[in-house]
């Protein structure tokens, strides 16, 4: 996972908009600064701020300075960028954190938005030689990208950051940092997601189906899940009481797993899955990751994901 570090200065009202966001600067330019530049000015997206963009990762950041000329340019170091912008992300590995970190010249008055989910936002301050209030953690998905990326953070007190990530896609603010591990947690499932979706491509495939055709389809109904439970929420939001989550809107997912039909084909491999113990597997997986990530509140630097 790379570090995203935001920092805040007194951000200039958009031209031609009442919302205020602040001057963005990148420094190393990976899959999550490159969704966050994305989201934020594609076709769409109205009102993108001013992007810099550091050296590092040169190919990507040039790729997006021609996609987005109007608002995107590449500066001549990190300094450069941290001179010329009011937020300022740091997307290097964990690993280059404290490098990058101490030798940029900062001010008081800057706010660290770390994204980095094995630092503490106490070590992070102490890199960036800042108070701890000074730091906020987020935790964007590639998502972003698209603008559907729902990002939790905390604190959620300073207003340029939260509307920040509310463009991409909405915030969730965490009551504290534990909370915000735990949420952190369950961002390990993509990957054990795209295992299984590729474990049905391949069953189709060893079937006769072609590859791509048995891609296209593994990835509607997939998409089709998705968008049947974000439907079910809806009316059971819908449903409730105004101002308020029904019960039934929390529950959305494990009331649609109730409902497959007594004796068809899902019931079928949800039962073979549970026999199986898979969903014990997977809340034991999510055990071990949320032990690492909360070890980290208690660690001076960043440790890699």
């Amino acid at each position: 996972m790379v570090l995203v570090a935001l920092l805040v200065l007194g951000a200039p009202a958009l031209a031609g908009s009442d919302v205020t966001l602040p001057r963005l600067g990148f420094i190393g330019v990976g899959t999550i600064a490159s969704a966050m530049v994305h989201g934020l000015c594609s076709e769409g997206a109205e009102h993108a701020p001013p992007i810099l963009l550091g050296p590092r990762s040169a190919h990507r950041a040039r790729a997006l300075a021609a996609a987005f000329p109007a608002r995107v340019r590449v500066a001549a170091d990190n300094q450069a960028v941290a001179d010329g912008c009011d937020v300022l992300l740091l997307c290097v590995l964990p690993q280059q954190a404290a490098d990058v970190l101490v030798s940029l010249c900062l001010r008081d008055d800057h706010v660290v938005v770390s994204v980095l989910s094995t630092a503490s936002a106490r070590s992070i301050a102490s890199l960036a030689k800042l108070a701890p209030s000074r730091v906020v953690r987020a935790l964007p998905l590639p998502a972003v990208g698209e603008r559907r990326g729902v990002t939790p953070l905390w604190p959620a007190t300073h207003t340029p950051v939260v509307r920040l990530f509310e463009r991409l896609g909405g915030v969730i603010a965490a009551a504290d940092e534990r909370e915000l591990l735990t949420l952190a947690t369950t961002t390990c499932v993509v990957g054990q997601l795209y295992a299984q979706m590729g474990t049905v491509q391949s069953w189709l495939v060893e079937r006769g189906i072609a590859s791509e055709q048995a891609r296209r389809y593994v990835s509607a109904v997939y998409a089709g899940a998705l968008s049947s439970a974000e439907g079910a929420a809806a009316r059971a939001m819908a449903d409730g009481a105004p101002g308020s989550e029904s019960a039934a809107a929390a529950d959305v997912f494990g009331a649609l797993a109730a409902e497959q039909t007594a004796g068809g084909i899902n019931e079928q491999l949800l039962g073979n899955l549970r026999a199986a113990s898979a969903f014990e597997a997977l809340s034991a997986g999510l055990d071990a990751v949320h032990i690492r990530l909360q070890a980290g509140l208690g660690e001076g630097g960043a440790s890699s994901r």
